[in-house]
C-alpha cells in the first residue's frame, strides 16, 4: 500500500528537487502542485494522505478537507503565519530531502492505524550480556551485528544499556530515538511508520536508534513492554537478527530480555575477579532453571586457545586484546571472523 502524498510548493526548483529526493521511497506516490489555482481546482476532488505545503499555496483549511495529514514546509528566513500554531505540524523546508521524508513519516505514524504487515517469519533475537563492568559487550555485540550484515541478512542493534556507550562506534545526533520508539508502543498509531521514521543505518547496514533522551526512560520499561517491542518488530519484517546490548544488573529489564532472547552470549573476561562473578551467576537456581541451555560464551581479552567459560559454557569466540580504535576493532574482529557465528546464530 503506497502512502499518496501532495507536494505543494510555488517554487517550482524546490518542488523538483523534494519530488526526486521522495521518488526514491518506495511506498510513496507523488502528485505536486506549483500552480495555486490550478491546484485548488484539482486537491479537494483527489484524497491524499499527506499534503506537504508551502505558506504560499495556502488558501484556508478547507483546501485540505480530503487529506489526513497537511504539514507546513517553513522556511526559517521566512515569517510564521500565527494562525498556523497549534493547528498544522511543521518540516523545515531546506533540509536533505531523506530527513523530511522521515520527520514526516514520523508525524504521519500517529494518525493512521498499522496497515502493513510483512513479517515472513520469527527475528531471531540474540542478547550480548555479563555481570563484569567493561567486558567489552559492546564492542562485541556490534561484531556480531557486523558479522550478520555481512551475510547479507537484516540485523537490527538495540541499546538497553543505562549509560550507553555506543555513540564511539556510531554517529549519534541527540535526536529521537529509543524513547519515542517505547513510547509508540501504546500509541494507536503506525508503529511501522514509526519504527522507519526513527531508524539509522550504518554503513555496513546495521539498524540502529538514537540513544533514550531520558535516562530514567529505561527503569520503566515491563516485561511487556519488552514482549510487544519485539513482536512489533517482528511484524514489520524490518530485521532477520536483533542484537541487543545489554546492561550488567540482574534486573527486571534484564530478565525480560533474557526471557525473550532466543541466544544469550554471555562476554567473560580471563582475570580472577571476572571468572568468580560469571561463576556465581551461572549457579543461581534462577540462571539454571530459565536461561543456561542458551547461553554460550565469548571470551573477551583472551590469552590464548586455552582459555574456557569459567561456567563451563560452550565457547563461541576468543578475542585477543588488541589495542586499536573501537571501530577498527569490531571491523578487525569481523574481517577475521573471531565469533563462531553458527554457535551464535543456531
Amino acid at each position: 500500500m503506497k502512502i499518496k502524498i501532495a507536494i505543494a510548493d510555488s517554487n517550482e526548483t524546490y518542488a523538483a528537487r523534494l519530488f526526486e529526493a521522495l521518488q526514491k521511497q518506495e511506498n510513496l506516490s507523488i502528485s505536486v502542485y506549483t500552480n495555486k489555482e490550478k491546484m485548488e481546482k484539482e486537491i479537494t476532488s483527489v484524497r491524499y494522505d499527506i499534503i506537504l505545503f508551502d505558506y504560499s499555496m495556502y488558501s484556508g483549511d478547507n483546501l485540505f478537507k480530503n487529506s489526513k495529514l497537511a504539514v507546513a514546509l517553513y522556511d526559517e528566513d521566512g515569517e510564521l503565519p500565527s494562525g498556523f500554531l497549534g493547528k498544522y505540524s511543521f518540516v523545515k523546508k531546506f533540509q536533505r530531502g531523506s530527513t523530511i521524508y522521515k520527520e514526516v513519516i514520523g508525524i504521519y505514524s500517529e494518525y493512521v492505524s498499522d496497515p502493513f504487515s510483512n513479517s515472513t517469519g520469527h527475528c531471531k533475537v540474540i542478547s550480548f550480556y555479563s555481570p563484569v563492568g567493561g567486558s567489552g559487550k559492546t564492542t562485541l555485540s556490534l561484531s556480531m551485528a557486523r558479522s550478520v550484515a555481512n551475510k547479507g541478512r537484516n540485523v537490527m542493534y538495540l541499546n538497553f544499556e543505562s549509560i550507553a556507550s555506543y555513540g564511539v562506534y556510531m554517529p549519534l545526533k541527540g535526536s529521537k530515538g529509543m524513547g519515542e520508539l517505547m513510547a509508540a508502543l501504546d500509541s494507536s498509531g503506525s508503529f511501522s511508520l514509526k519504527l522507519e521514521s526513527l531508524m539509522k543505518k550504518t554503513p555496513q547496514g546495521i539498524i540502529y536508534f538514537e540513544k533514550f533522551e531520558n535516562i530514567l526512560d529505561i527503569y520503566e520499561i515491563t516485561s511487556e513492554d519488552i514482549e510487544k517491542l519485539i513482536r512489533k518488530i517482528n511484524e514489520t519484517g524490518t530485521a532477520d537478527y536483533i542484537i541487543i546490548d545489554m546492561s550488567t544488573g540482574f534486573d527486571p529489564l534484564n530478565r525480560s530480555i533474557l526471557d525473550i532472547s532466543d541466544k544469550i552470549v554471555m562476554v567473560e573476561t580471563p582475570n580472577k575477579i571476572a571468572k568468580e562473578k560469571i561463576k556465581a551467576f551461572s549457579e543461581h537456581r534462577t540462571v539454571i532453571r530459565e536461561y543456561s541451555d542458551k547461553i554460550c560464551s565469548v571470551i573477551n581479552f583472551s590469552l590464548g586457545t586455552s582459555d574456557v567459560s569459567a561456567a563451563g559454557y560452550e565457547v563461541a569466540g576468543r578475542i585477543p586484546e588488541k589495542k586499536s580504535d573501537p571501530d577498527e576493532l569490531v571491523s578487525y574482529i569481523s574481517k577475521y571472523s573471531l565469533l563462531d557465528m553458527d554457535t551464535l546464530i543456531s
